[in-house]
C-alpha cells in the first residue's frame, strides 16, 4: 500500500468514528459513529429551535464481554452493553434554553432506542452557542462518511455475489459499503469455530425502517443463500435518510 492511499485509509477510519454494538443482535451488529450522527442530526431537526452538532458516545458502566462470532468484533467497537449519548447542539437565541434542551432530550433518547436500537441509558447536551436565527432543515443527503458510497449490485454466481444480491432486495439497505479496512470488501465468507458458514455484511442503511428490523432481515436473507444456521454479523458505515 502506498503512503498516499495509507493516510487516505487512516482518514477515512477516523471519520466513521468508533463503532457501536446494536443491542441484543446475537452474532454482532455494529453502527458507525459518523451513521448514527447522520440519523440523529435528522431527528433533532424536528425539534424547534435547536441545531444538533458532534454527537458521540461512550460506554457506561456495566459493559458485557461480546459473545464470540465468526467474525469477532472489530478493535473500535465497545463491548455491547449501556451507552451515554453526548451532543452539543445550538439553541435559537429567542427560544428558552432550558425549554429546548428538555424537548430535545427525550427525542434523541428515543431516536437512539428504537429507530438505531442502540443501548442509551443516558444523554447529555451540551449548549455550544445561540443562534441568530432558526435553524432550517439541511438537504437530504447521506452523511459523508469517507471511502466509496457503495458498491455496484454483485455479478457472477459466487456465493459472495449471491448474498449480496440478497441483501441488496432487502427493504431499509440502501447499499452495500465497503469502507471499513483497508482493501476491504462488502461481503466476506468464513467459517465460524463451531464449524457453521459465517458472514460479515457491511451496509448503508436507508433510514426507512428500524435498524434493527433491517438488520433482522438481512440475517434471514443471508441464511437463505448460506443454509438456516449461518452467523450472519452486520457493519453498517452509512446512513441515507
Amino acid at each position: 500500500m502506498t503512503e498516499r492511499r495509507w493516510d487516505r485509509t487512516v482518514r477515512d477510519q477516523l471519520a466513521l468514528g468508533r463503532l457501536l454494538p446494536l443491542a441484543g443482535t446475537a452474532g454482532g451488529a455494529w453502527l458507525t459513529e459518523s451513521a448514527a450522527s447522520a440519523a440523529l442530526r435528522r431527528t433533532g431537526e424536528g425539534v424547534s429551535g435547536a441545531r444538533l452538532g458532534k454527537v458521540s458516545f461512550t460506554a457506561a458502566e456495566g459493559g458485557r464481554p461480546a459473545p464470540g462470532a465468526g467474525f469477532p468484533a472489530p478493535a473500535t467497537a465497545p463491548p455491547p452493553g449501556p451507552l451515554v449519548l453526548t451532543a452539543t447542539c445550538g439553541v435559537h437565541a429567542q427560544g428558552s434554553i432550558g425549554e429546548v434542551t428538555e424537548a430535545l432530550r427525550p427525542v434523541l433518547a428515543e431516536a437512539a432506542r428504537g429507530v438505531l436500537g442502540l443501548d442509551v441509558v443516558a444523554v447529555d447536551l451540551r449548549v455550544a452557542e445561540l443562534l441568530d436565527e432558526a435553524p432550517e432543515p439541511s438537504p437530504r443527503e447521506e452523511e459523508s462518511s469517507g471511502g466509496d458510497a457503495g458498491d455496484e449490485v454483485p455479478g457472477g454466481d459466487g456465493e459472495e455475489a449471491a448474498v449480496g444480491r440478497a441483501v441488496l432486495a432487502v427493504p431499509g439497505v440502501a447499499g452495500l459499503a465497503r469502507r471499513f479496512g483497508p482493501g476491504g470488501r462488502a461481503v466476506r465468507l468464513g467459517t465460524a469455530a463451531d464449524g457453521r458458514r459465517a458472514a460479515r455484511i457491511e451496509l448503508t442503511a436507508s433510514g426507512a425502517h428500524a435498524l434493527p428490523a433491517t438488520v433482522a432481515a438481512v440475517r434471514g436473507a443471508v441464511a437463505g443463500v448460506l443454509g438456516a444456521d449461518a452467523e450472519v454479523a452486520v457493519l453498517v458505515t452509512g446512513w441515507r435518510g
